[in-house]
C-alpha cells in the first residue's frame, strides 16, 4: 500500500457555506490502494478512479475525520474505506437513494460491532460520482459515519466486514 504524503490544496475561501464547516480543504488523490496517516485529519479524499480505490484508515485518534467524496463512478473493482483492525469498527448512517424510476430511499445502518468498511460497487451498494461520506472517529475503537449515495437495482447495504 501506499502512503499519501503530497496533498493538493484548496483556498478555504472558495468553500465558504459549502458544507464542509469552513475548514481549510486538503484533496488528496490516491494510487489503488492506500494507508490514510493521522497528519491528513480533516482531509478530503478522493475517490477518482473507475477500477476503484481503496483506504485504509489510521488508528484511531478521537476527533480524527475524513470526508470521503467519490469523484469517478466505480466501474471493477469497489470504492471502499477499511478500519486499521478487524477490532475497530463503523457505526452510523447512510442514505442512499435508487436513481432508476422508483427513486426509493432507503437509510443503511453500520452496527459500530462488526462492519469494518464502507465498500461501494459502483451499482447496488453505491459508488456513484457525487457520493459523499464522512468518518469522525468517537473512541479507540469506534469511528461514526454519515453520508449520501446513489444506487440502481437491488438495493443493499455498503457496510462490509471485510
Amino acid at each position: 500500500m501506499t502512503q499519501l504524503t503530497e496533498p493538493t490544496v484548496q483556498n478555504q475561501e472558495d468553500w465558504k457555506g459549502v458544507g464542509f464547516n469552513n475548514r481549510r480543504i486538503t484533496y488528496y488523490n490516491s494510487p489503488s490502494a492506500t494507508t490514510i496517516y493521522k497528519g491528513q485529519n480533516d482531509g478530503i479524499f478522493l475517490f477518482d478512479s473507475a477500477a476503484g480505490i481503496v483506504y485504509t484508515l489510521p488508528s484511531p485518534t478521537i476527533g480524527h475525520e475524513f470526508t470521503f467524496i467519490v469523484t469517478v463512478t466505480a466501474t471493477t473493482n469497489f470504492h471502499k474505506v477499511i478500519t486499521n483492525s478487524a477490532s475497530v469498527f463503523i457505526v452510523g448512517l447512510m442514505y442512499g437513494v435508487a436513481t432508476d424510476n422508483s427513486n426509493t430511499s432507503v437509510a443503511y445502518v453500520a452496527n459500530g460491532t462488526t462492519h469494518i468498511a464502507v465498500k461501494q460497487n459502483g451499482t447496488t451498494t453505491g459508488g456513484y460520482i457525487g457520493d459523499q461520506y464522512t468518518l469522525k472517529c468517537v473512541s479507540s475503537t469506534l469511528w461514526a459515519v454519515q453520508g449520501t449515495m446513489l444506487q440502481t437495482g437491488s438495493t443493499a447495504t455498503p457496510f462490509s466486514t471485510s
